[in-house]
């Protein structure tokens, strides 16, 4: 559920797990490919989503055997859960400890585009428990699929298609037995194709691997030589025994050195446009596309108050608290004077998309607050009160303000939180804060002790989080706002004027703890401005990875029967190996 979604009637039960079929399931690309190419957030450092209708965020941290795998972006979208670059503005960071300092990093991917390095897959084929004595025959020198002149063998499809198949297995193994396997062979012909295509550019344009490149790939070779040798077997028998006779180390290293060179170009292609892109007049560009889509791009600030439907006096009551807002009456004294209650007001709702207004509220709600005329609507708050009634509910809506763009500078700030304890069987409250007071005090002046750099800090937080009371702890924030999700006191300290990178304060909190509060970074421009850049550099990508796919979709011949009687064989490894 959407964090800033209304709940006026608490839910007892707890939501039933949305299971998508099996027809829906889309492959997902791993979002480690593209680290280097994909930077923070920022005007002059952009984190590209995988497509402006749909970015899921993916765990930088995952265990290589449940890397993704991602597919055509276009074809995800009903599994897809949509992420705007405004809702995505507007969501609230968790506290949550942060002893380890971490760049930000996300992934770079439109369309089908490669899938990580070999290592992933190496952790889900060595983790086979291996039973079987022999594998199956299979040819794997046949051609199964011709990209132009380029000619993929039976090996290097099983390759591809093992990686799809366990990415499938580790994402969806509650319905796995439910996807049909023709979809696997299309995500896995993808995904060799663009692959194939990529390589062949590559080589044109003299890539080579580096001696870095083919040191990780040595690494990744060495977990199955590691793998064999905890069997007791010789490598390339290990490695038969999971894709068939014949299949040898050297034949999986091939194909991570064709892999790893198509990544590099494709790597360098994404860079110089991103490059050609802030070359250009960035400026000019960003302010004709807000001006254009201010409505996709505004964010809107709305208090309401709200009545069972069910209830034979729902709309009169709204209708009377409307009628008081526009005779003058404040809106929390006119839903007061209603009902007679001071906590019929919920909090106020700030920063909503028009998509977040309709998700929370209806259509109608969306529409009154983003299409009205602002210089009309919203003088002396007149005309800026409406009811909708949507799931049982008749609310009230009060907006302050017209739609606005969001101008908040993202910054990226550490702190560490001294909280009073709660136990007062032995010293009062009083003595308790002070207490806090005198350790955050004593831990302050420790670290004005060191060189103040922020690997200081990020020391001094890993010391922190070592503190066995569990009141004190360490945590981390980037690209985040002064919008209320941080104690009043910190946003206060953040927001000052002349804020800087690398400042450093004690401050007493609103909510009675202590905050050693380091500022790790400020951004150069506002949400709103790094979501229009966003949106515009992530068409200059889009545009060059559907001109590519063009060149070379036509020139797909997949020999079917190959394929099937090799999947067939390599299926049935797979089953004598699981016992």
């Amino acid at each position: 559920m959407d964090e800033n979604k209304i709940n006026p009637i608490p839910a007892n039960e707890p939501e039933e797990e949305q299971i998508v079929p099996a027809d829906e399931v889309k492959v997902e690309e791993n979002a480690e490919v593209s680290e280097e190419v994909a930077e923070e957030v920022t005007a002059d450092e952009v984190t590209v989503a995988e497509n402006a209708e749909e970015s899921e965020v993916v765990a930088e941290d995952e265990p290589a055997d449940e890397v993704a795998v991602k597919e055509n972006a276009e074809e995800s979208e009903e599994f897809a859960e949509e992420a705007t670059a405004d809702e995505v503005e507007n969501e609230t960071t968790e506290e949550t400890p942060a002893p380890k300092k971490k760049k930000s990093k996300g992934a770079v991917a439109l369309l089908v585009i490669l899938v990580a390095l070999l290592l992933a897959a190496t952790a889900f084929f060595v983790s086979v428990i291996v039973k079987s004595t022999a594998g199956s025959r299979i040819d794997h020198e046949e051609i199964a699929v011709t990209v132009g002149e380029d000619e993929i063998t039976v090996g290097e499809y099983l390759y591809w298609f093992a990686y799809v198949d366990a990415y499938y297995y580790n994402y969806y193994s509650y319905y796995y037995s439910q996807i049909p396997e023709s979809q696997i062979k299309d995500d896995t012909l993808n995904q060799l194709s663009h692959t194939s295509a990529l390589y062949n550019q590559a080589v044109k344009a003299g890539y080579t691997l580096s001696e870095e490149d083919k040191a990780q790939i040595d690494e990744n070779m060495n977990a199955y030589t590691q793998a064999a040798e905890a069997s007791s077997v010789p490598v390339d028998d290990y490695v038969a025994k999971n894709f068939g006779k014949g299949y040898t180390l050297d034949m999986l290293r091939t194909y991570l050195e064709k892999q790893a060179v198509a990544y590099k170009y494709y790597e360098d292609m994404l860079t110089g446009i991103q490059d050609d892109f802030k070359a250009s007049d960035v400026e000019d560009k960003v302010e004709k596309a807000y001006k254009a889509n201010k409505v996709t791009y505004d964010l809107a600030n709305v208090t309401y108050c709200y009545f069972d439907a069910t209830d034979e006096n729902a709309q009169k009551n709204a209708n009377t608290v409307i009628a008081k807002v526009k005779d003058g009456m404040s809106f929390a004294d006119a839903v007061k004077a209603v009902t007679g209650d001071d906590e019929a007001i919920s909090d106020s709702l700030s920063g909503l998309s028009k998509e977040a207004i309709t998700a929370n509220f209806n259509k109608e709600a969306a529409d009154w607050i983003f299409e009205t005329d602002a210089e009309d609507a919203y003088v002396n708050g007149k005309d800026a009160v409406k009811s909708v009634e949507a799931g049982g509910v008749v609310y009230v809506l009060y907006v302050n303000d017209a739609p606005a763009r969001n101008s908040f500078i993202p910054v990226s700030i550490d702190y560490v939180k001294i909280t009073p304890s709660s136990d007062d069987s032995i010293k009062s409250a009083a003595e308790l804060k002070l207490q806090a007071k005198s350790k955050a005090t004593s831990l302050f002046a420790e670290f004005e002790k060191t060189g103040k750099s922020a690997e200081d800090f990020a020391k001094f937080e890993e010391d922190a989080n070592a503190d066995v009371s569990g009141l004190v702890k360490a945590f981390t924030y980037e690209d985040t706002l002064a919008d209320g999700s941080h104690d009043a006191e910190v946003e206060k300290w953040m927001s000052e004027e002349g804020r800087k990178e690398g400042d450093y304060a004690l401050v007493e909190g609103k909510d009675g703890a202590y905050y050693i509060v380091y500022m790790m970074g400020i951004s150069e421009k506002p949400v709103w401005y790094q979501s229009v850049y966003n949106s515009l550099l992530e068409a200059e990508l889009k545009a060059w990875e559907d001109e590519f796919i063009a060149s070379y979709e036509d020139k797909i011949v997949a020999d079917e029967e190959v394929i099937n009687n090799a999947v067939a064989a390599f299926k049935q490894i797979a089953a004598q190996n699981a016992g």
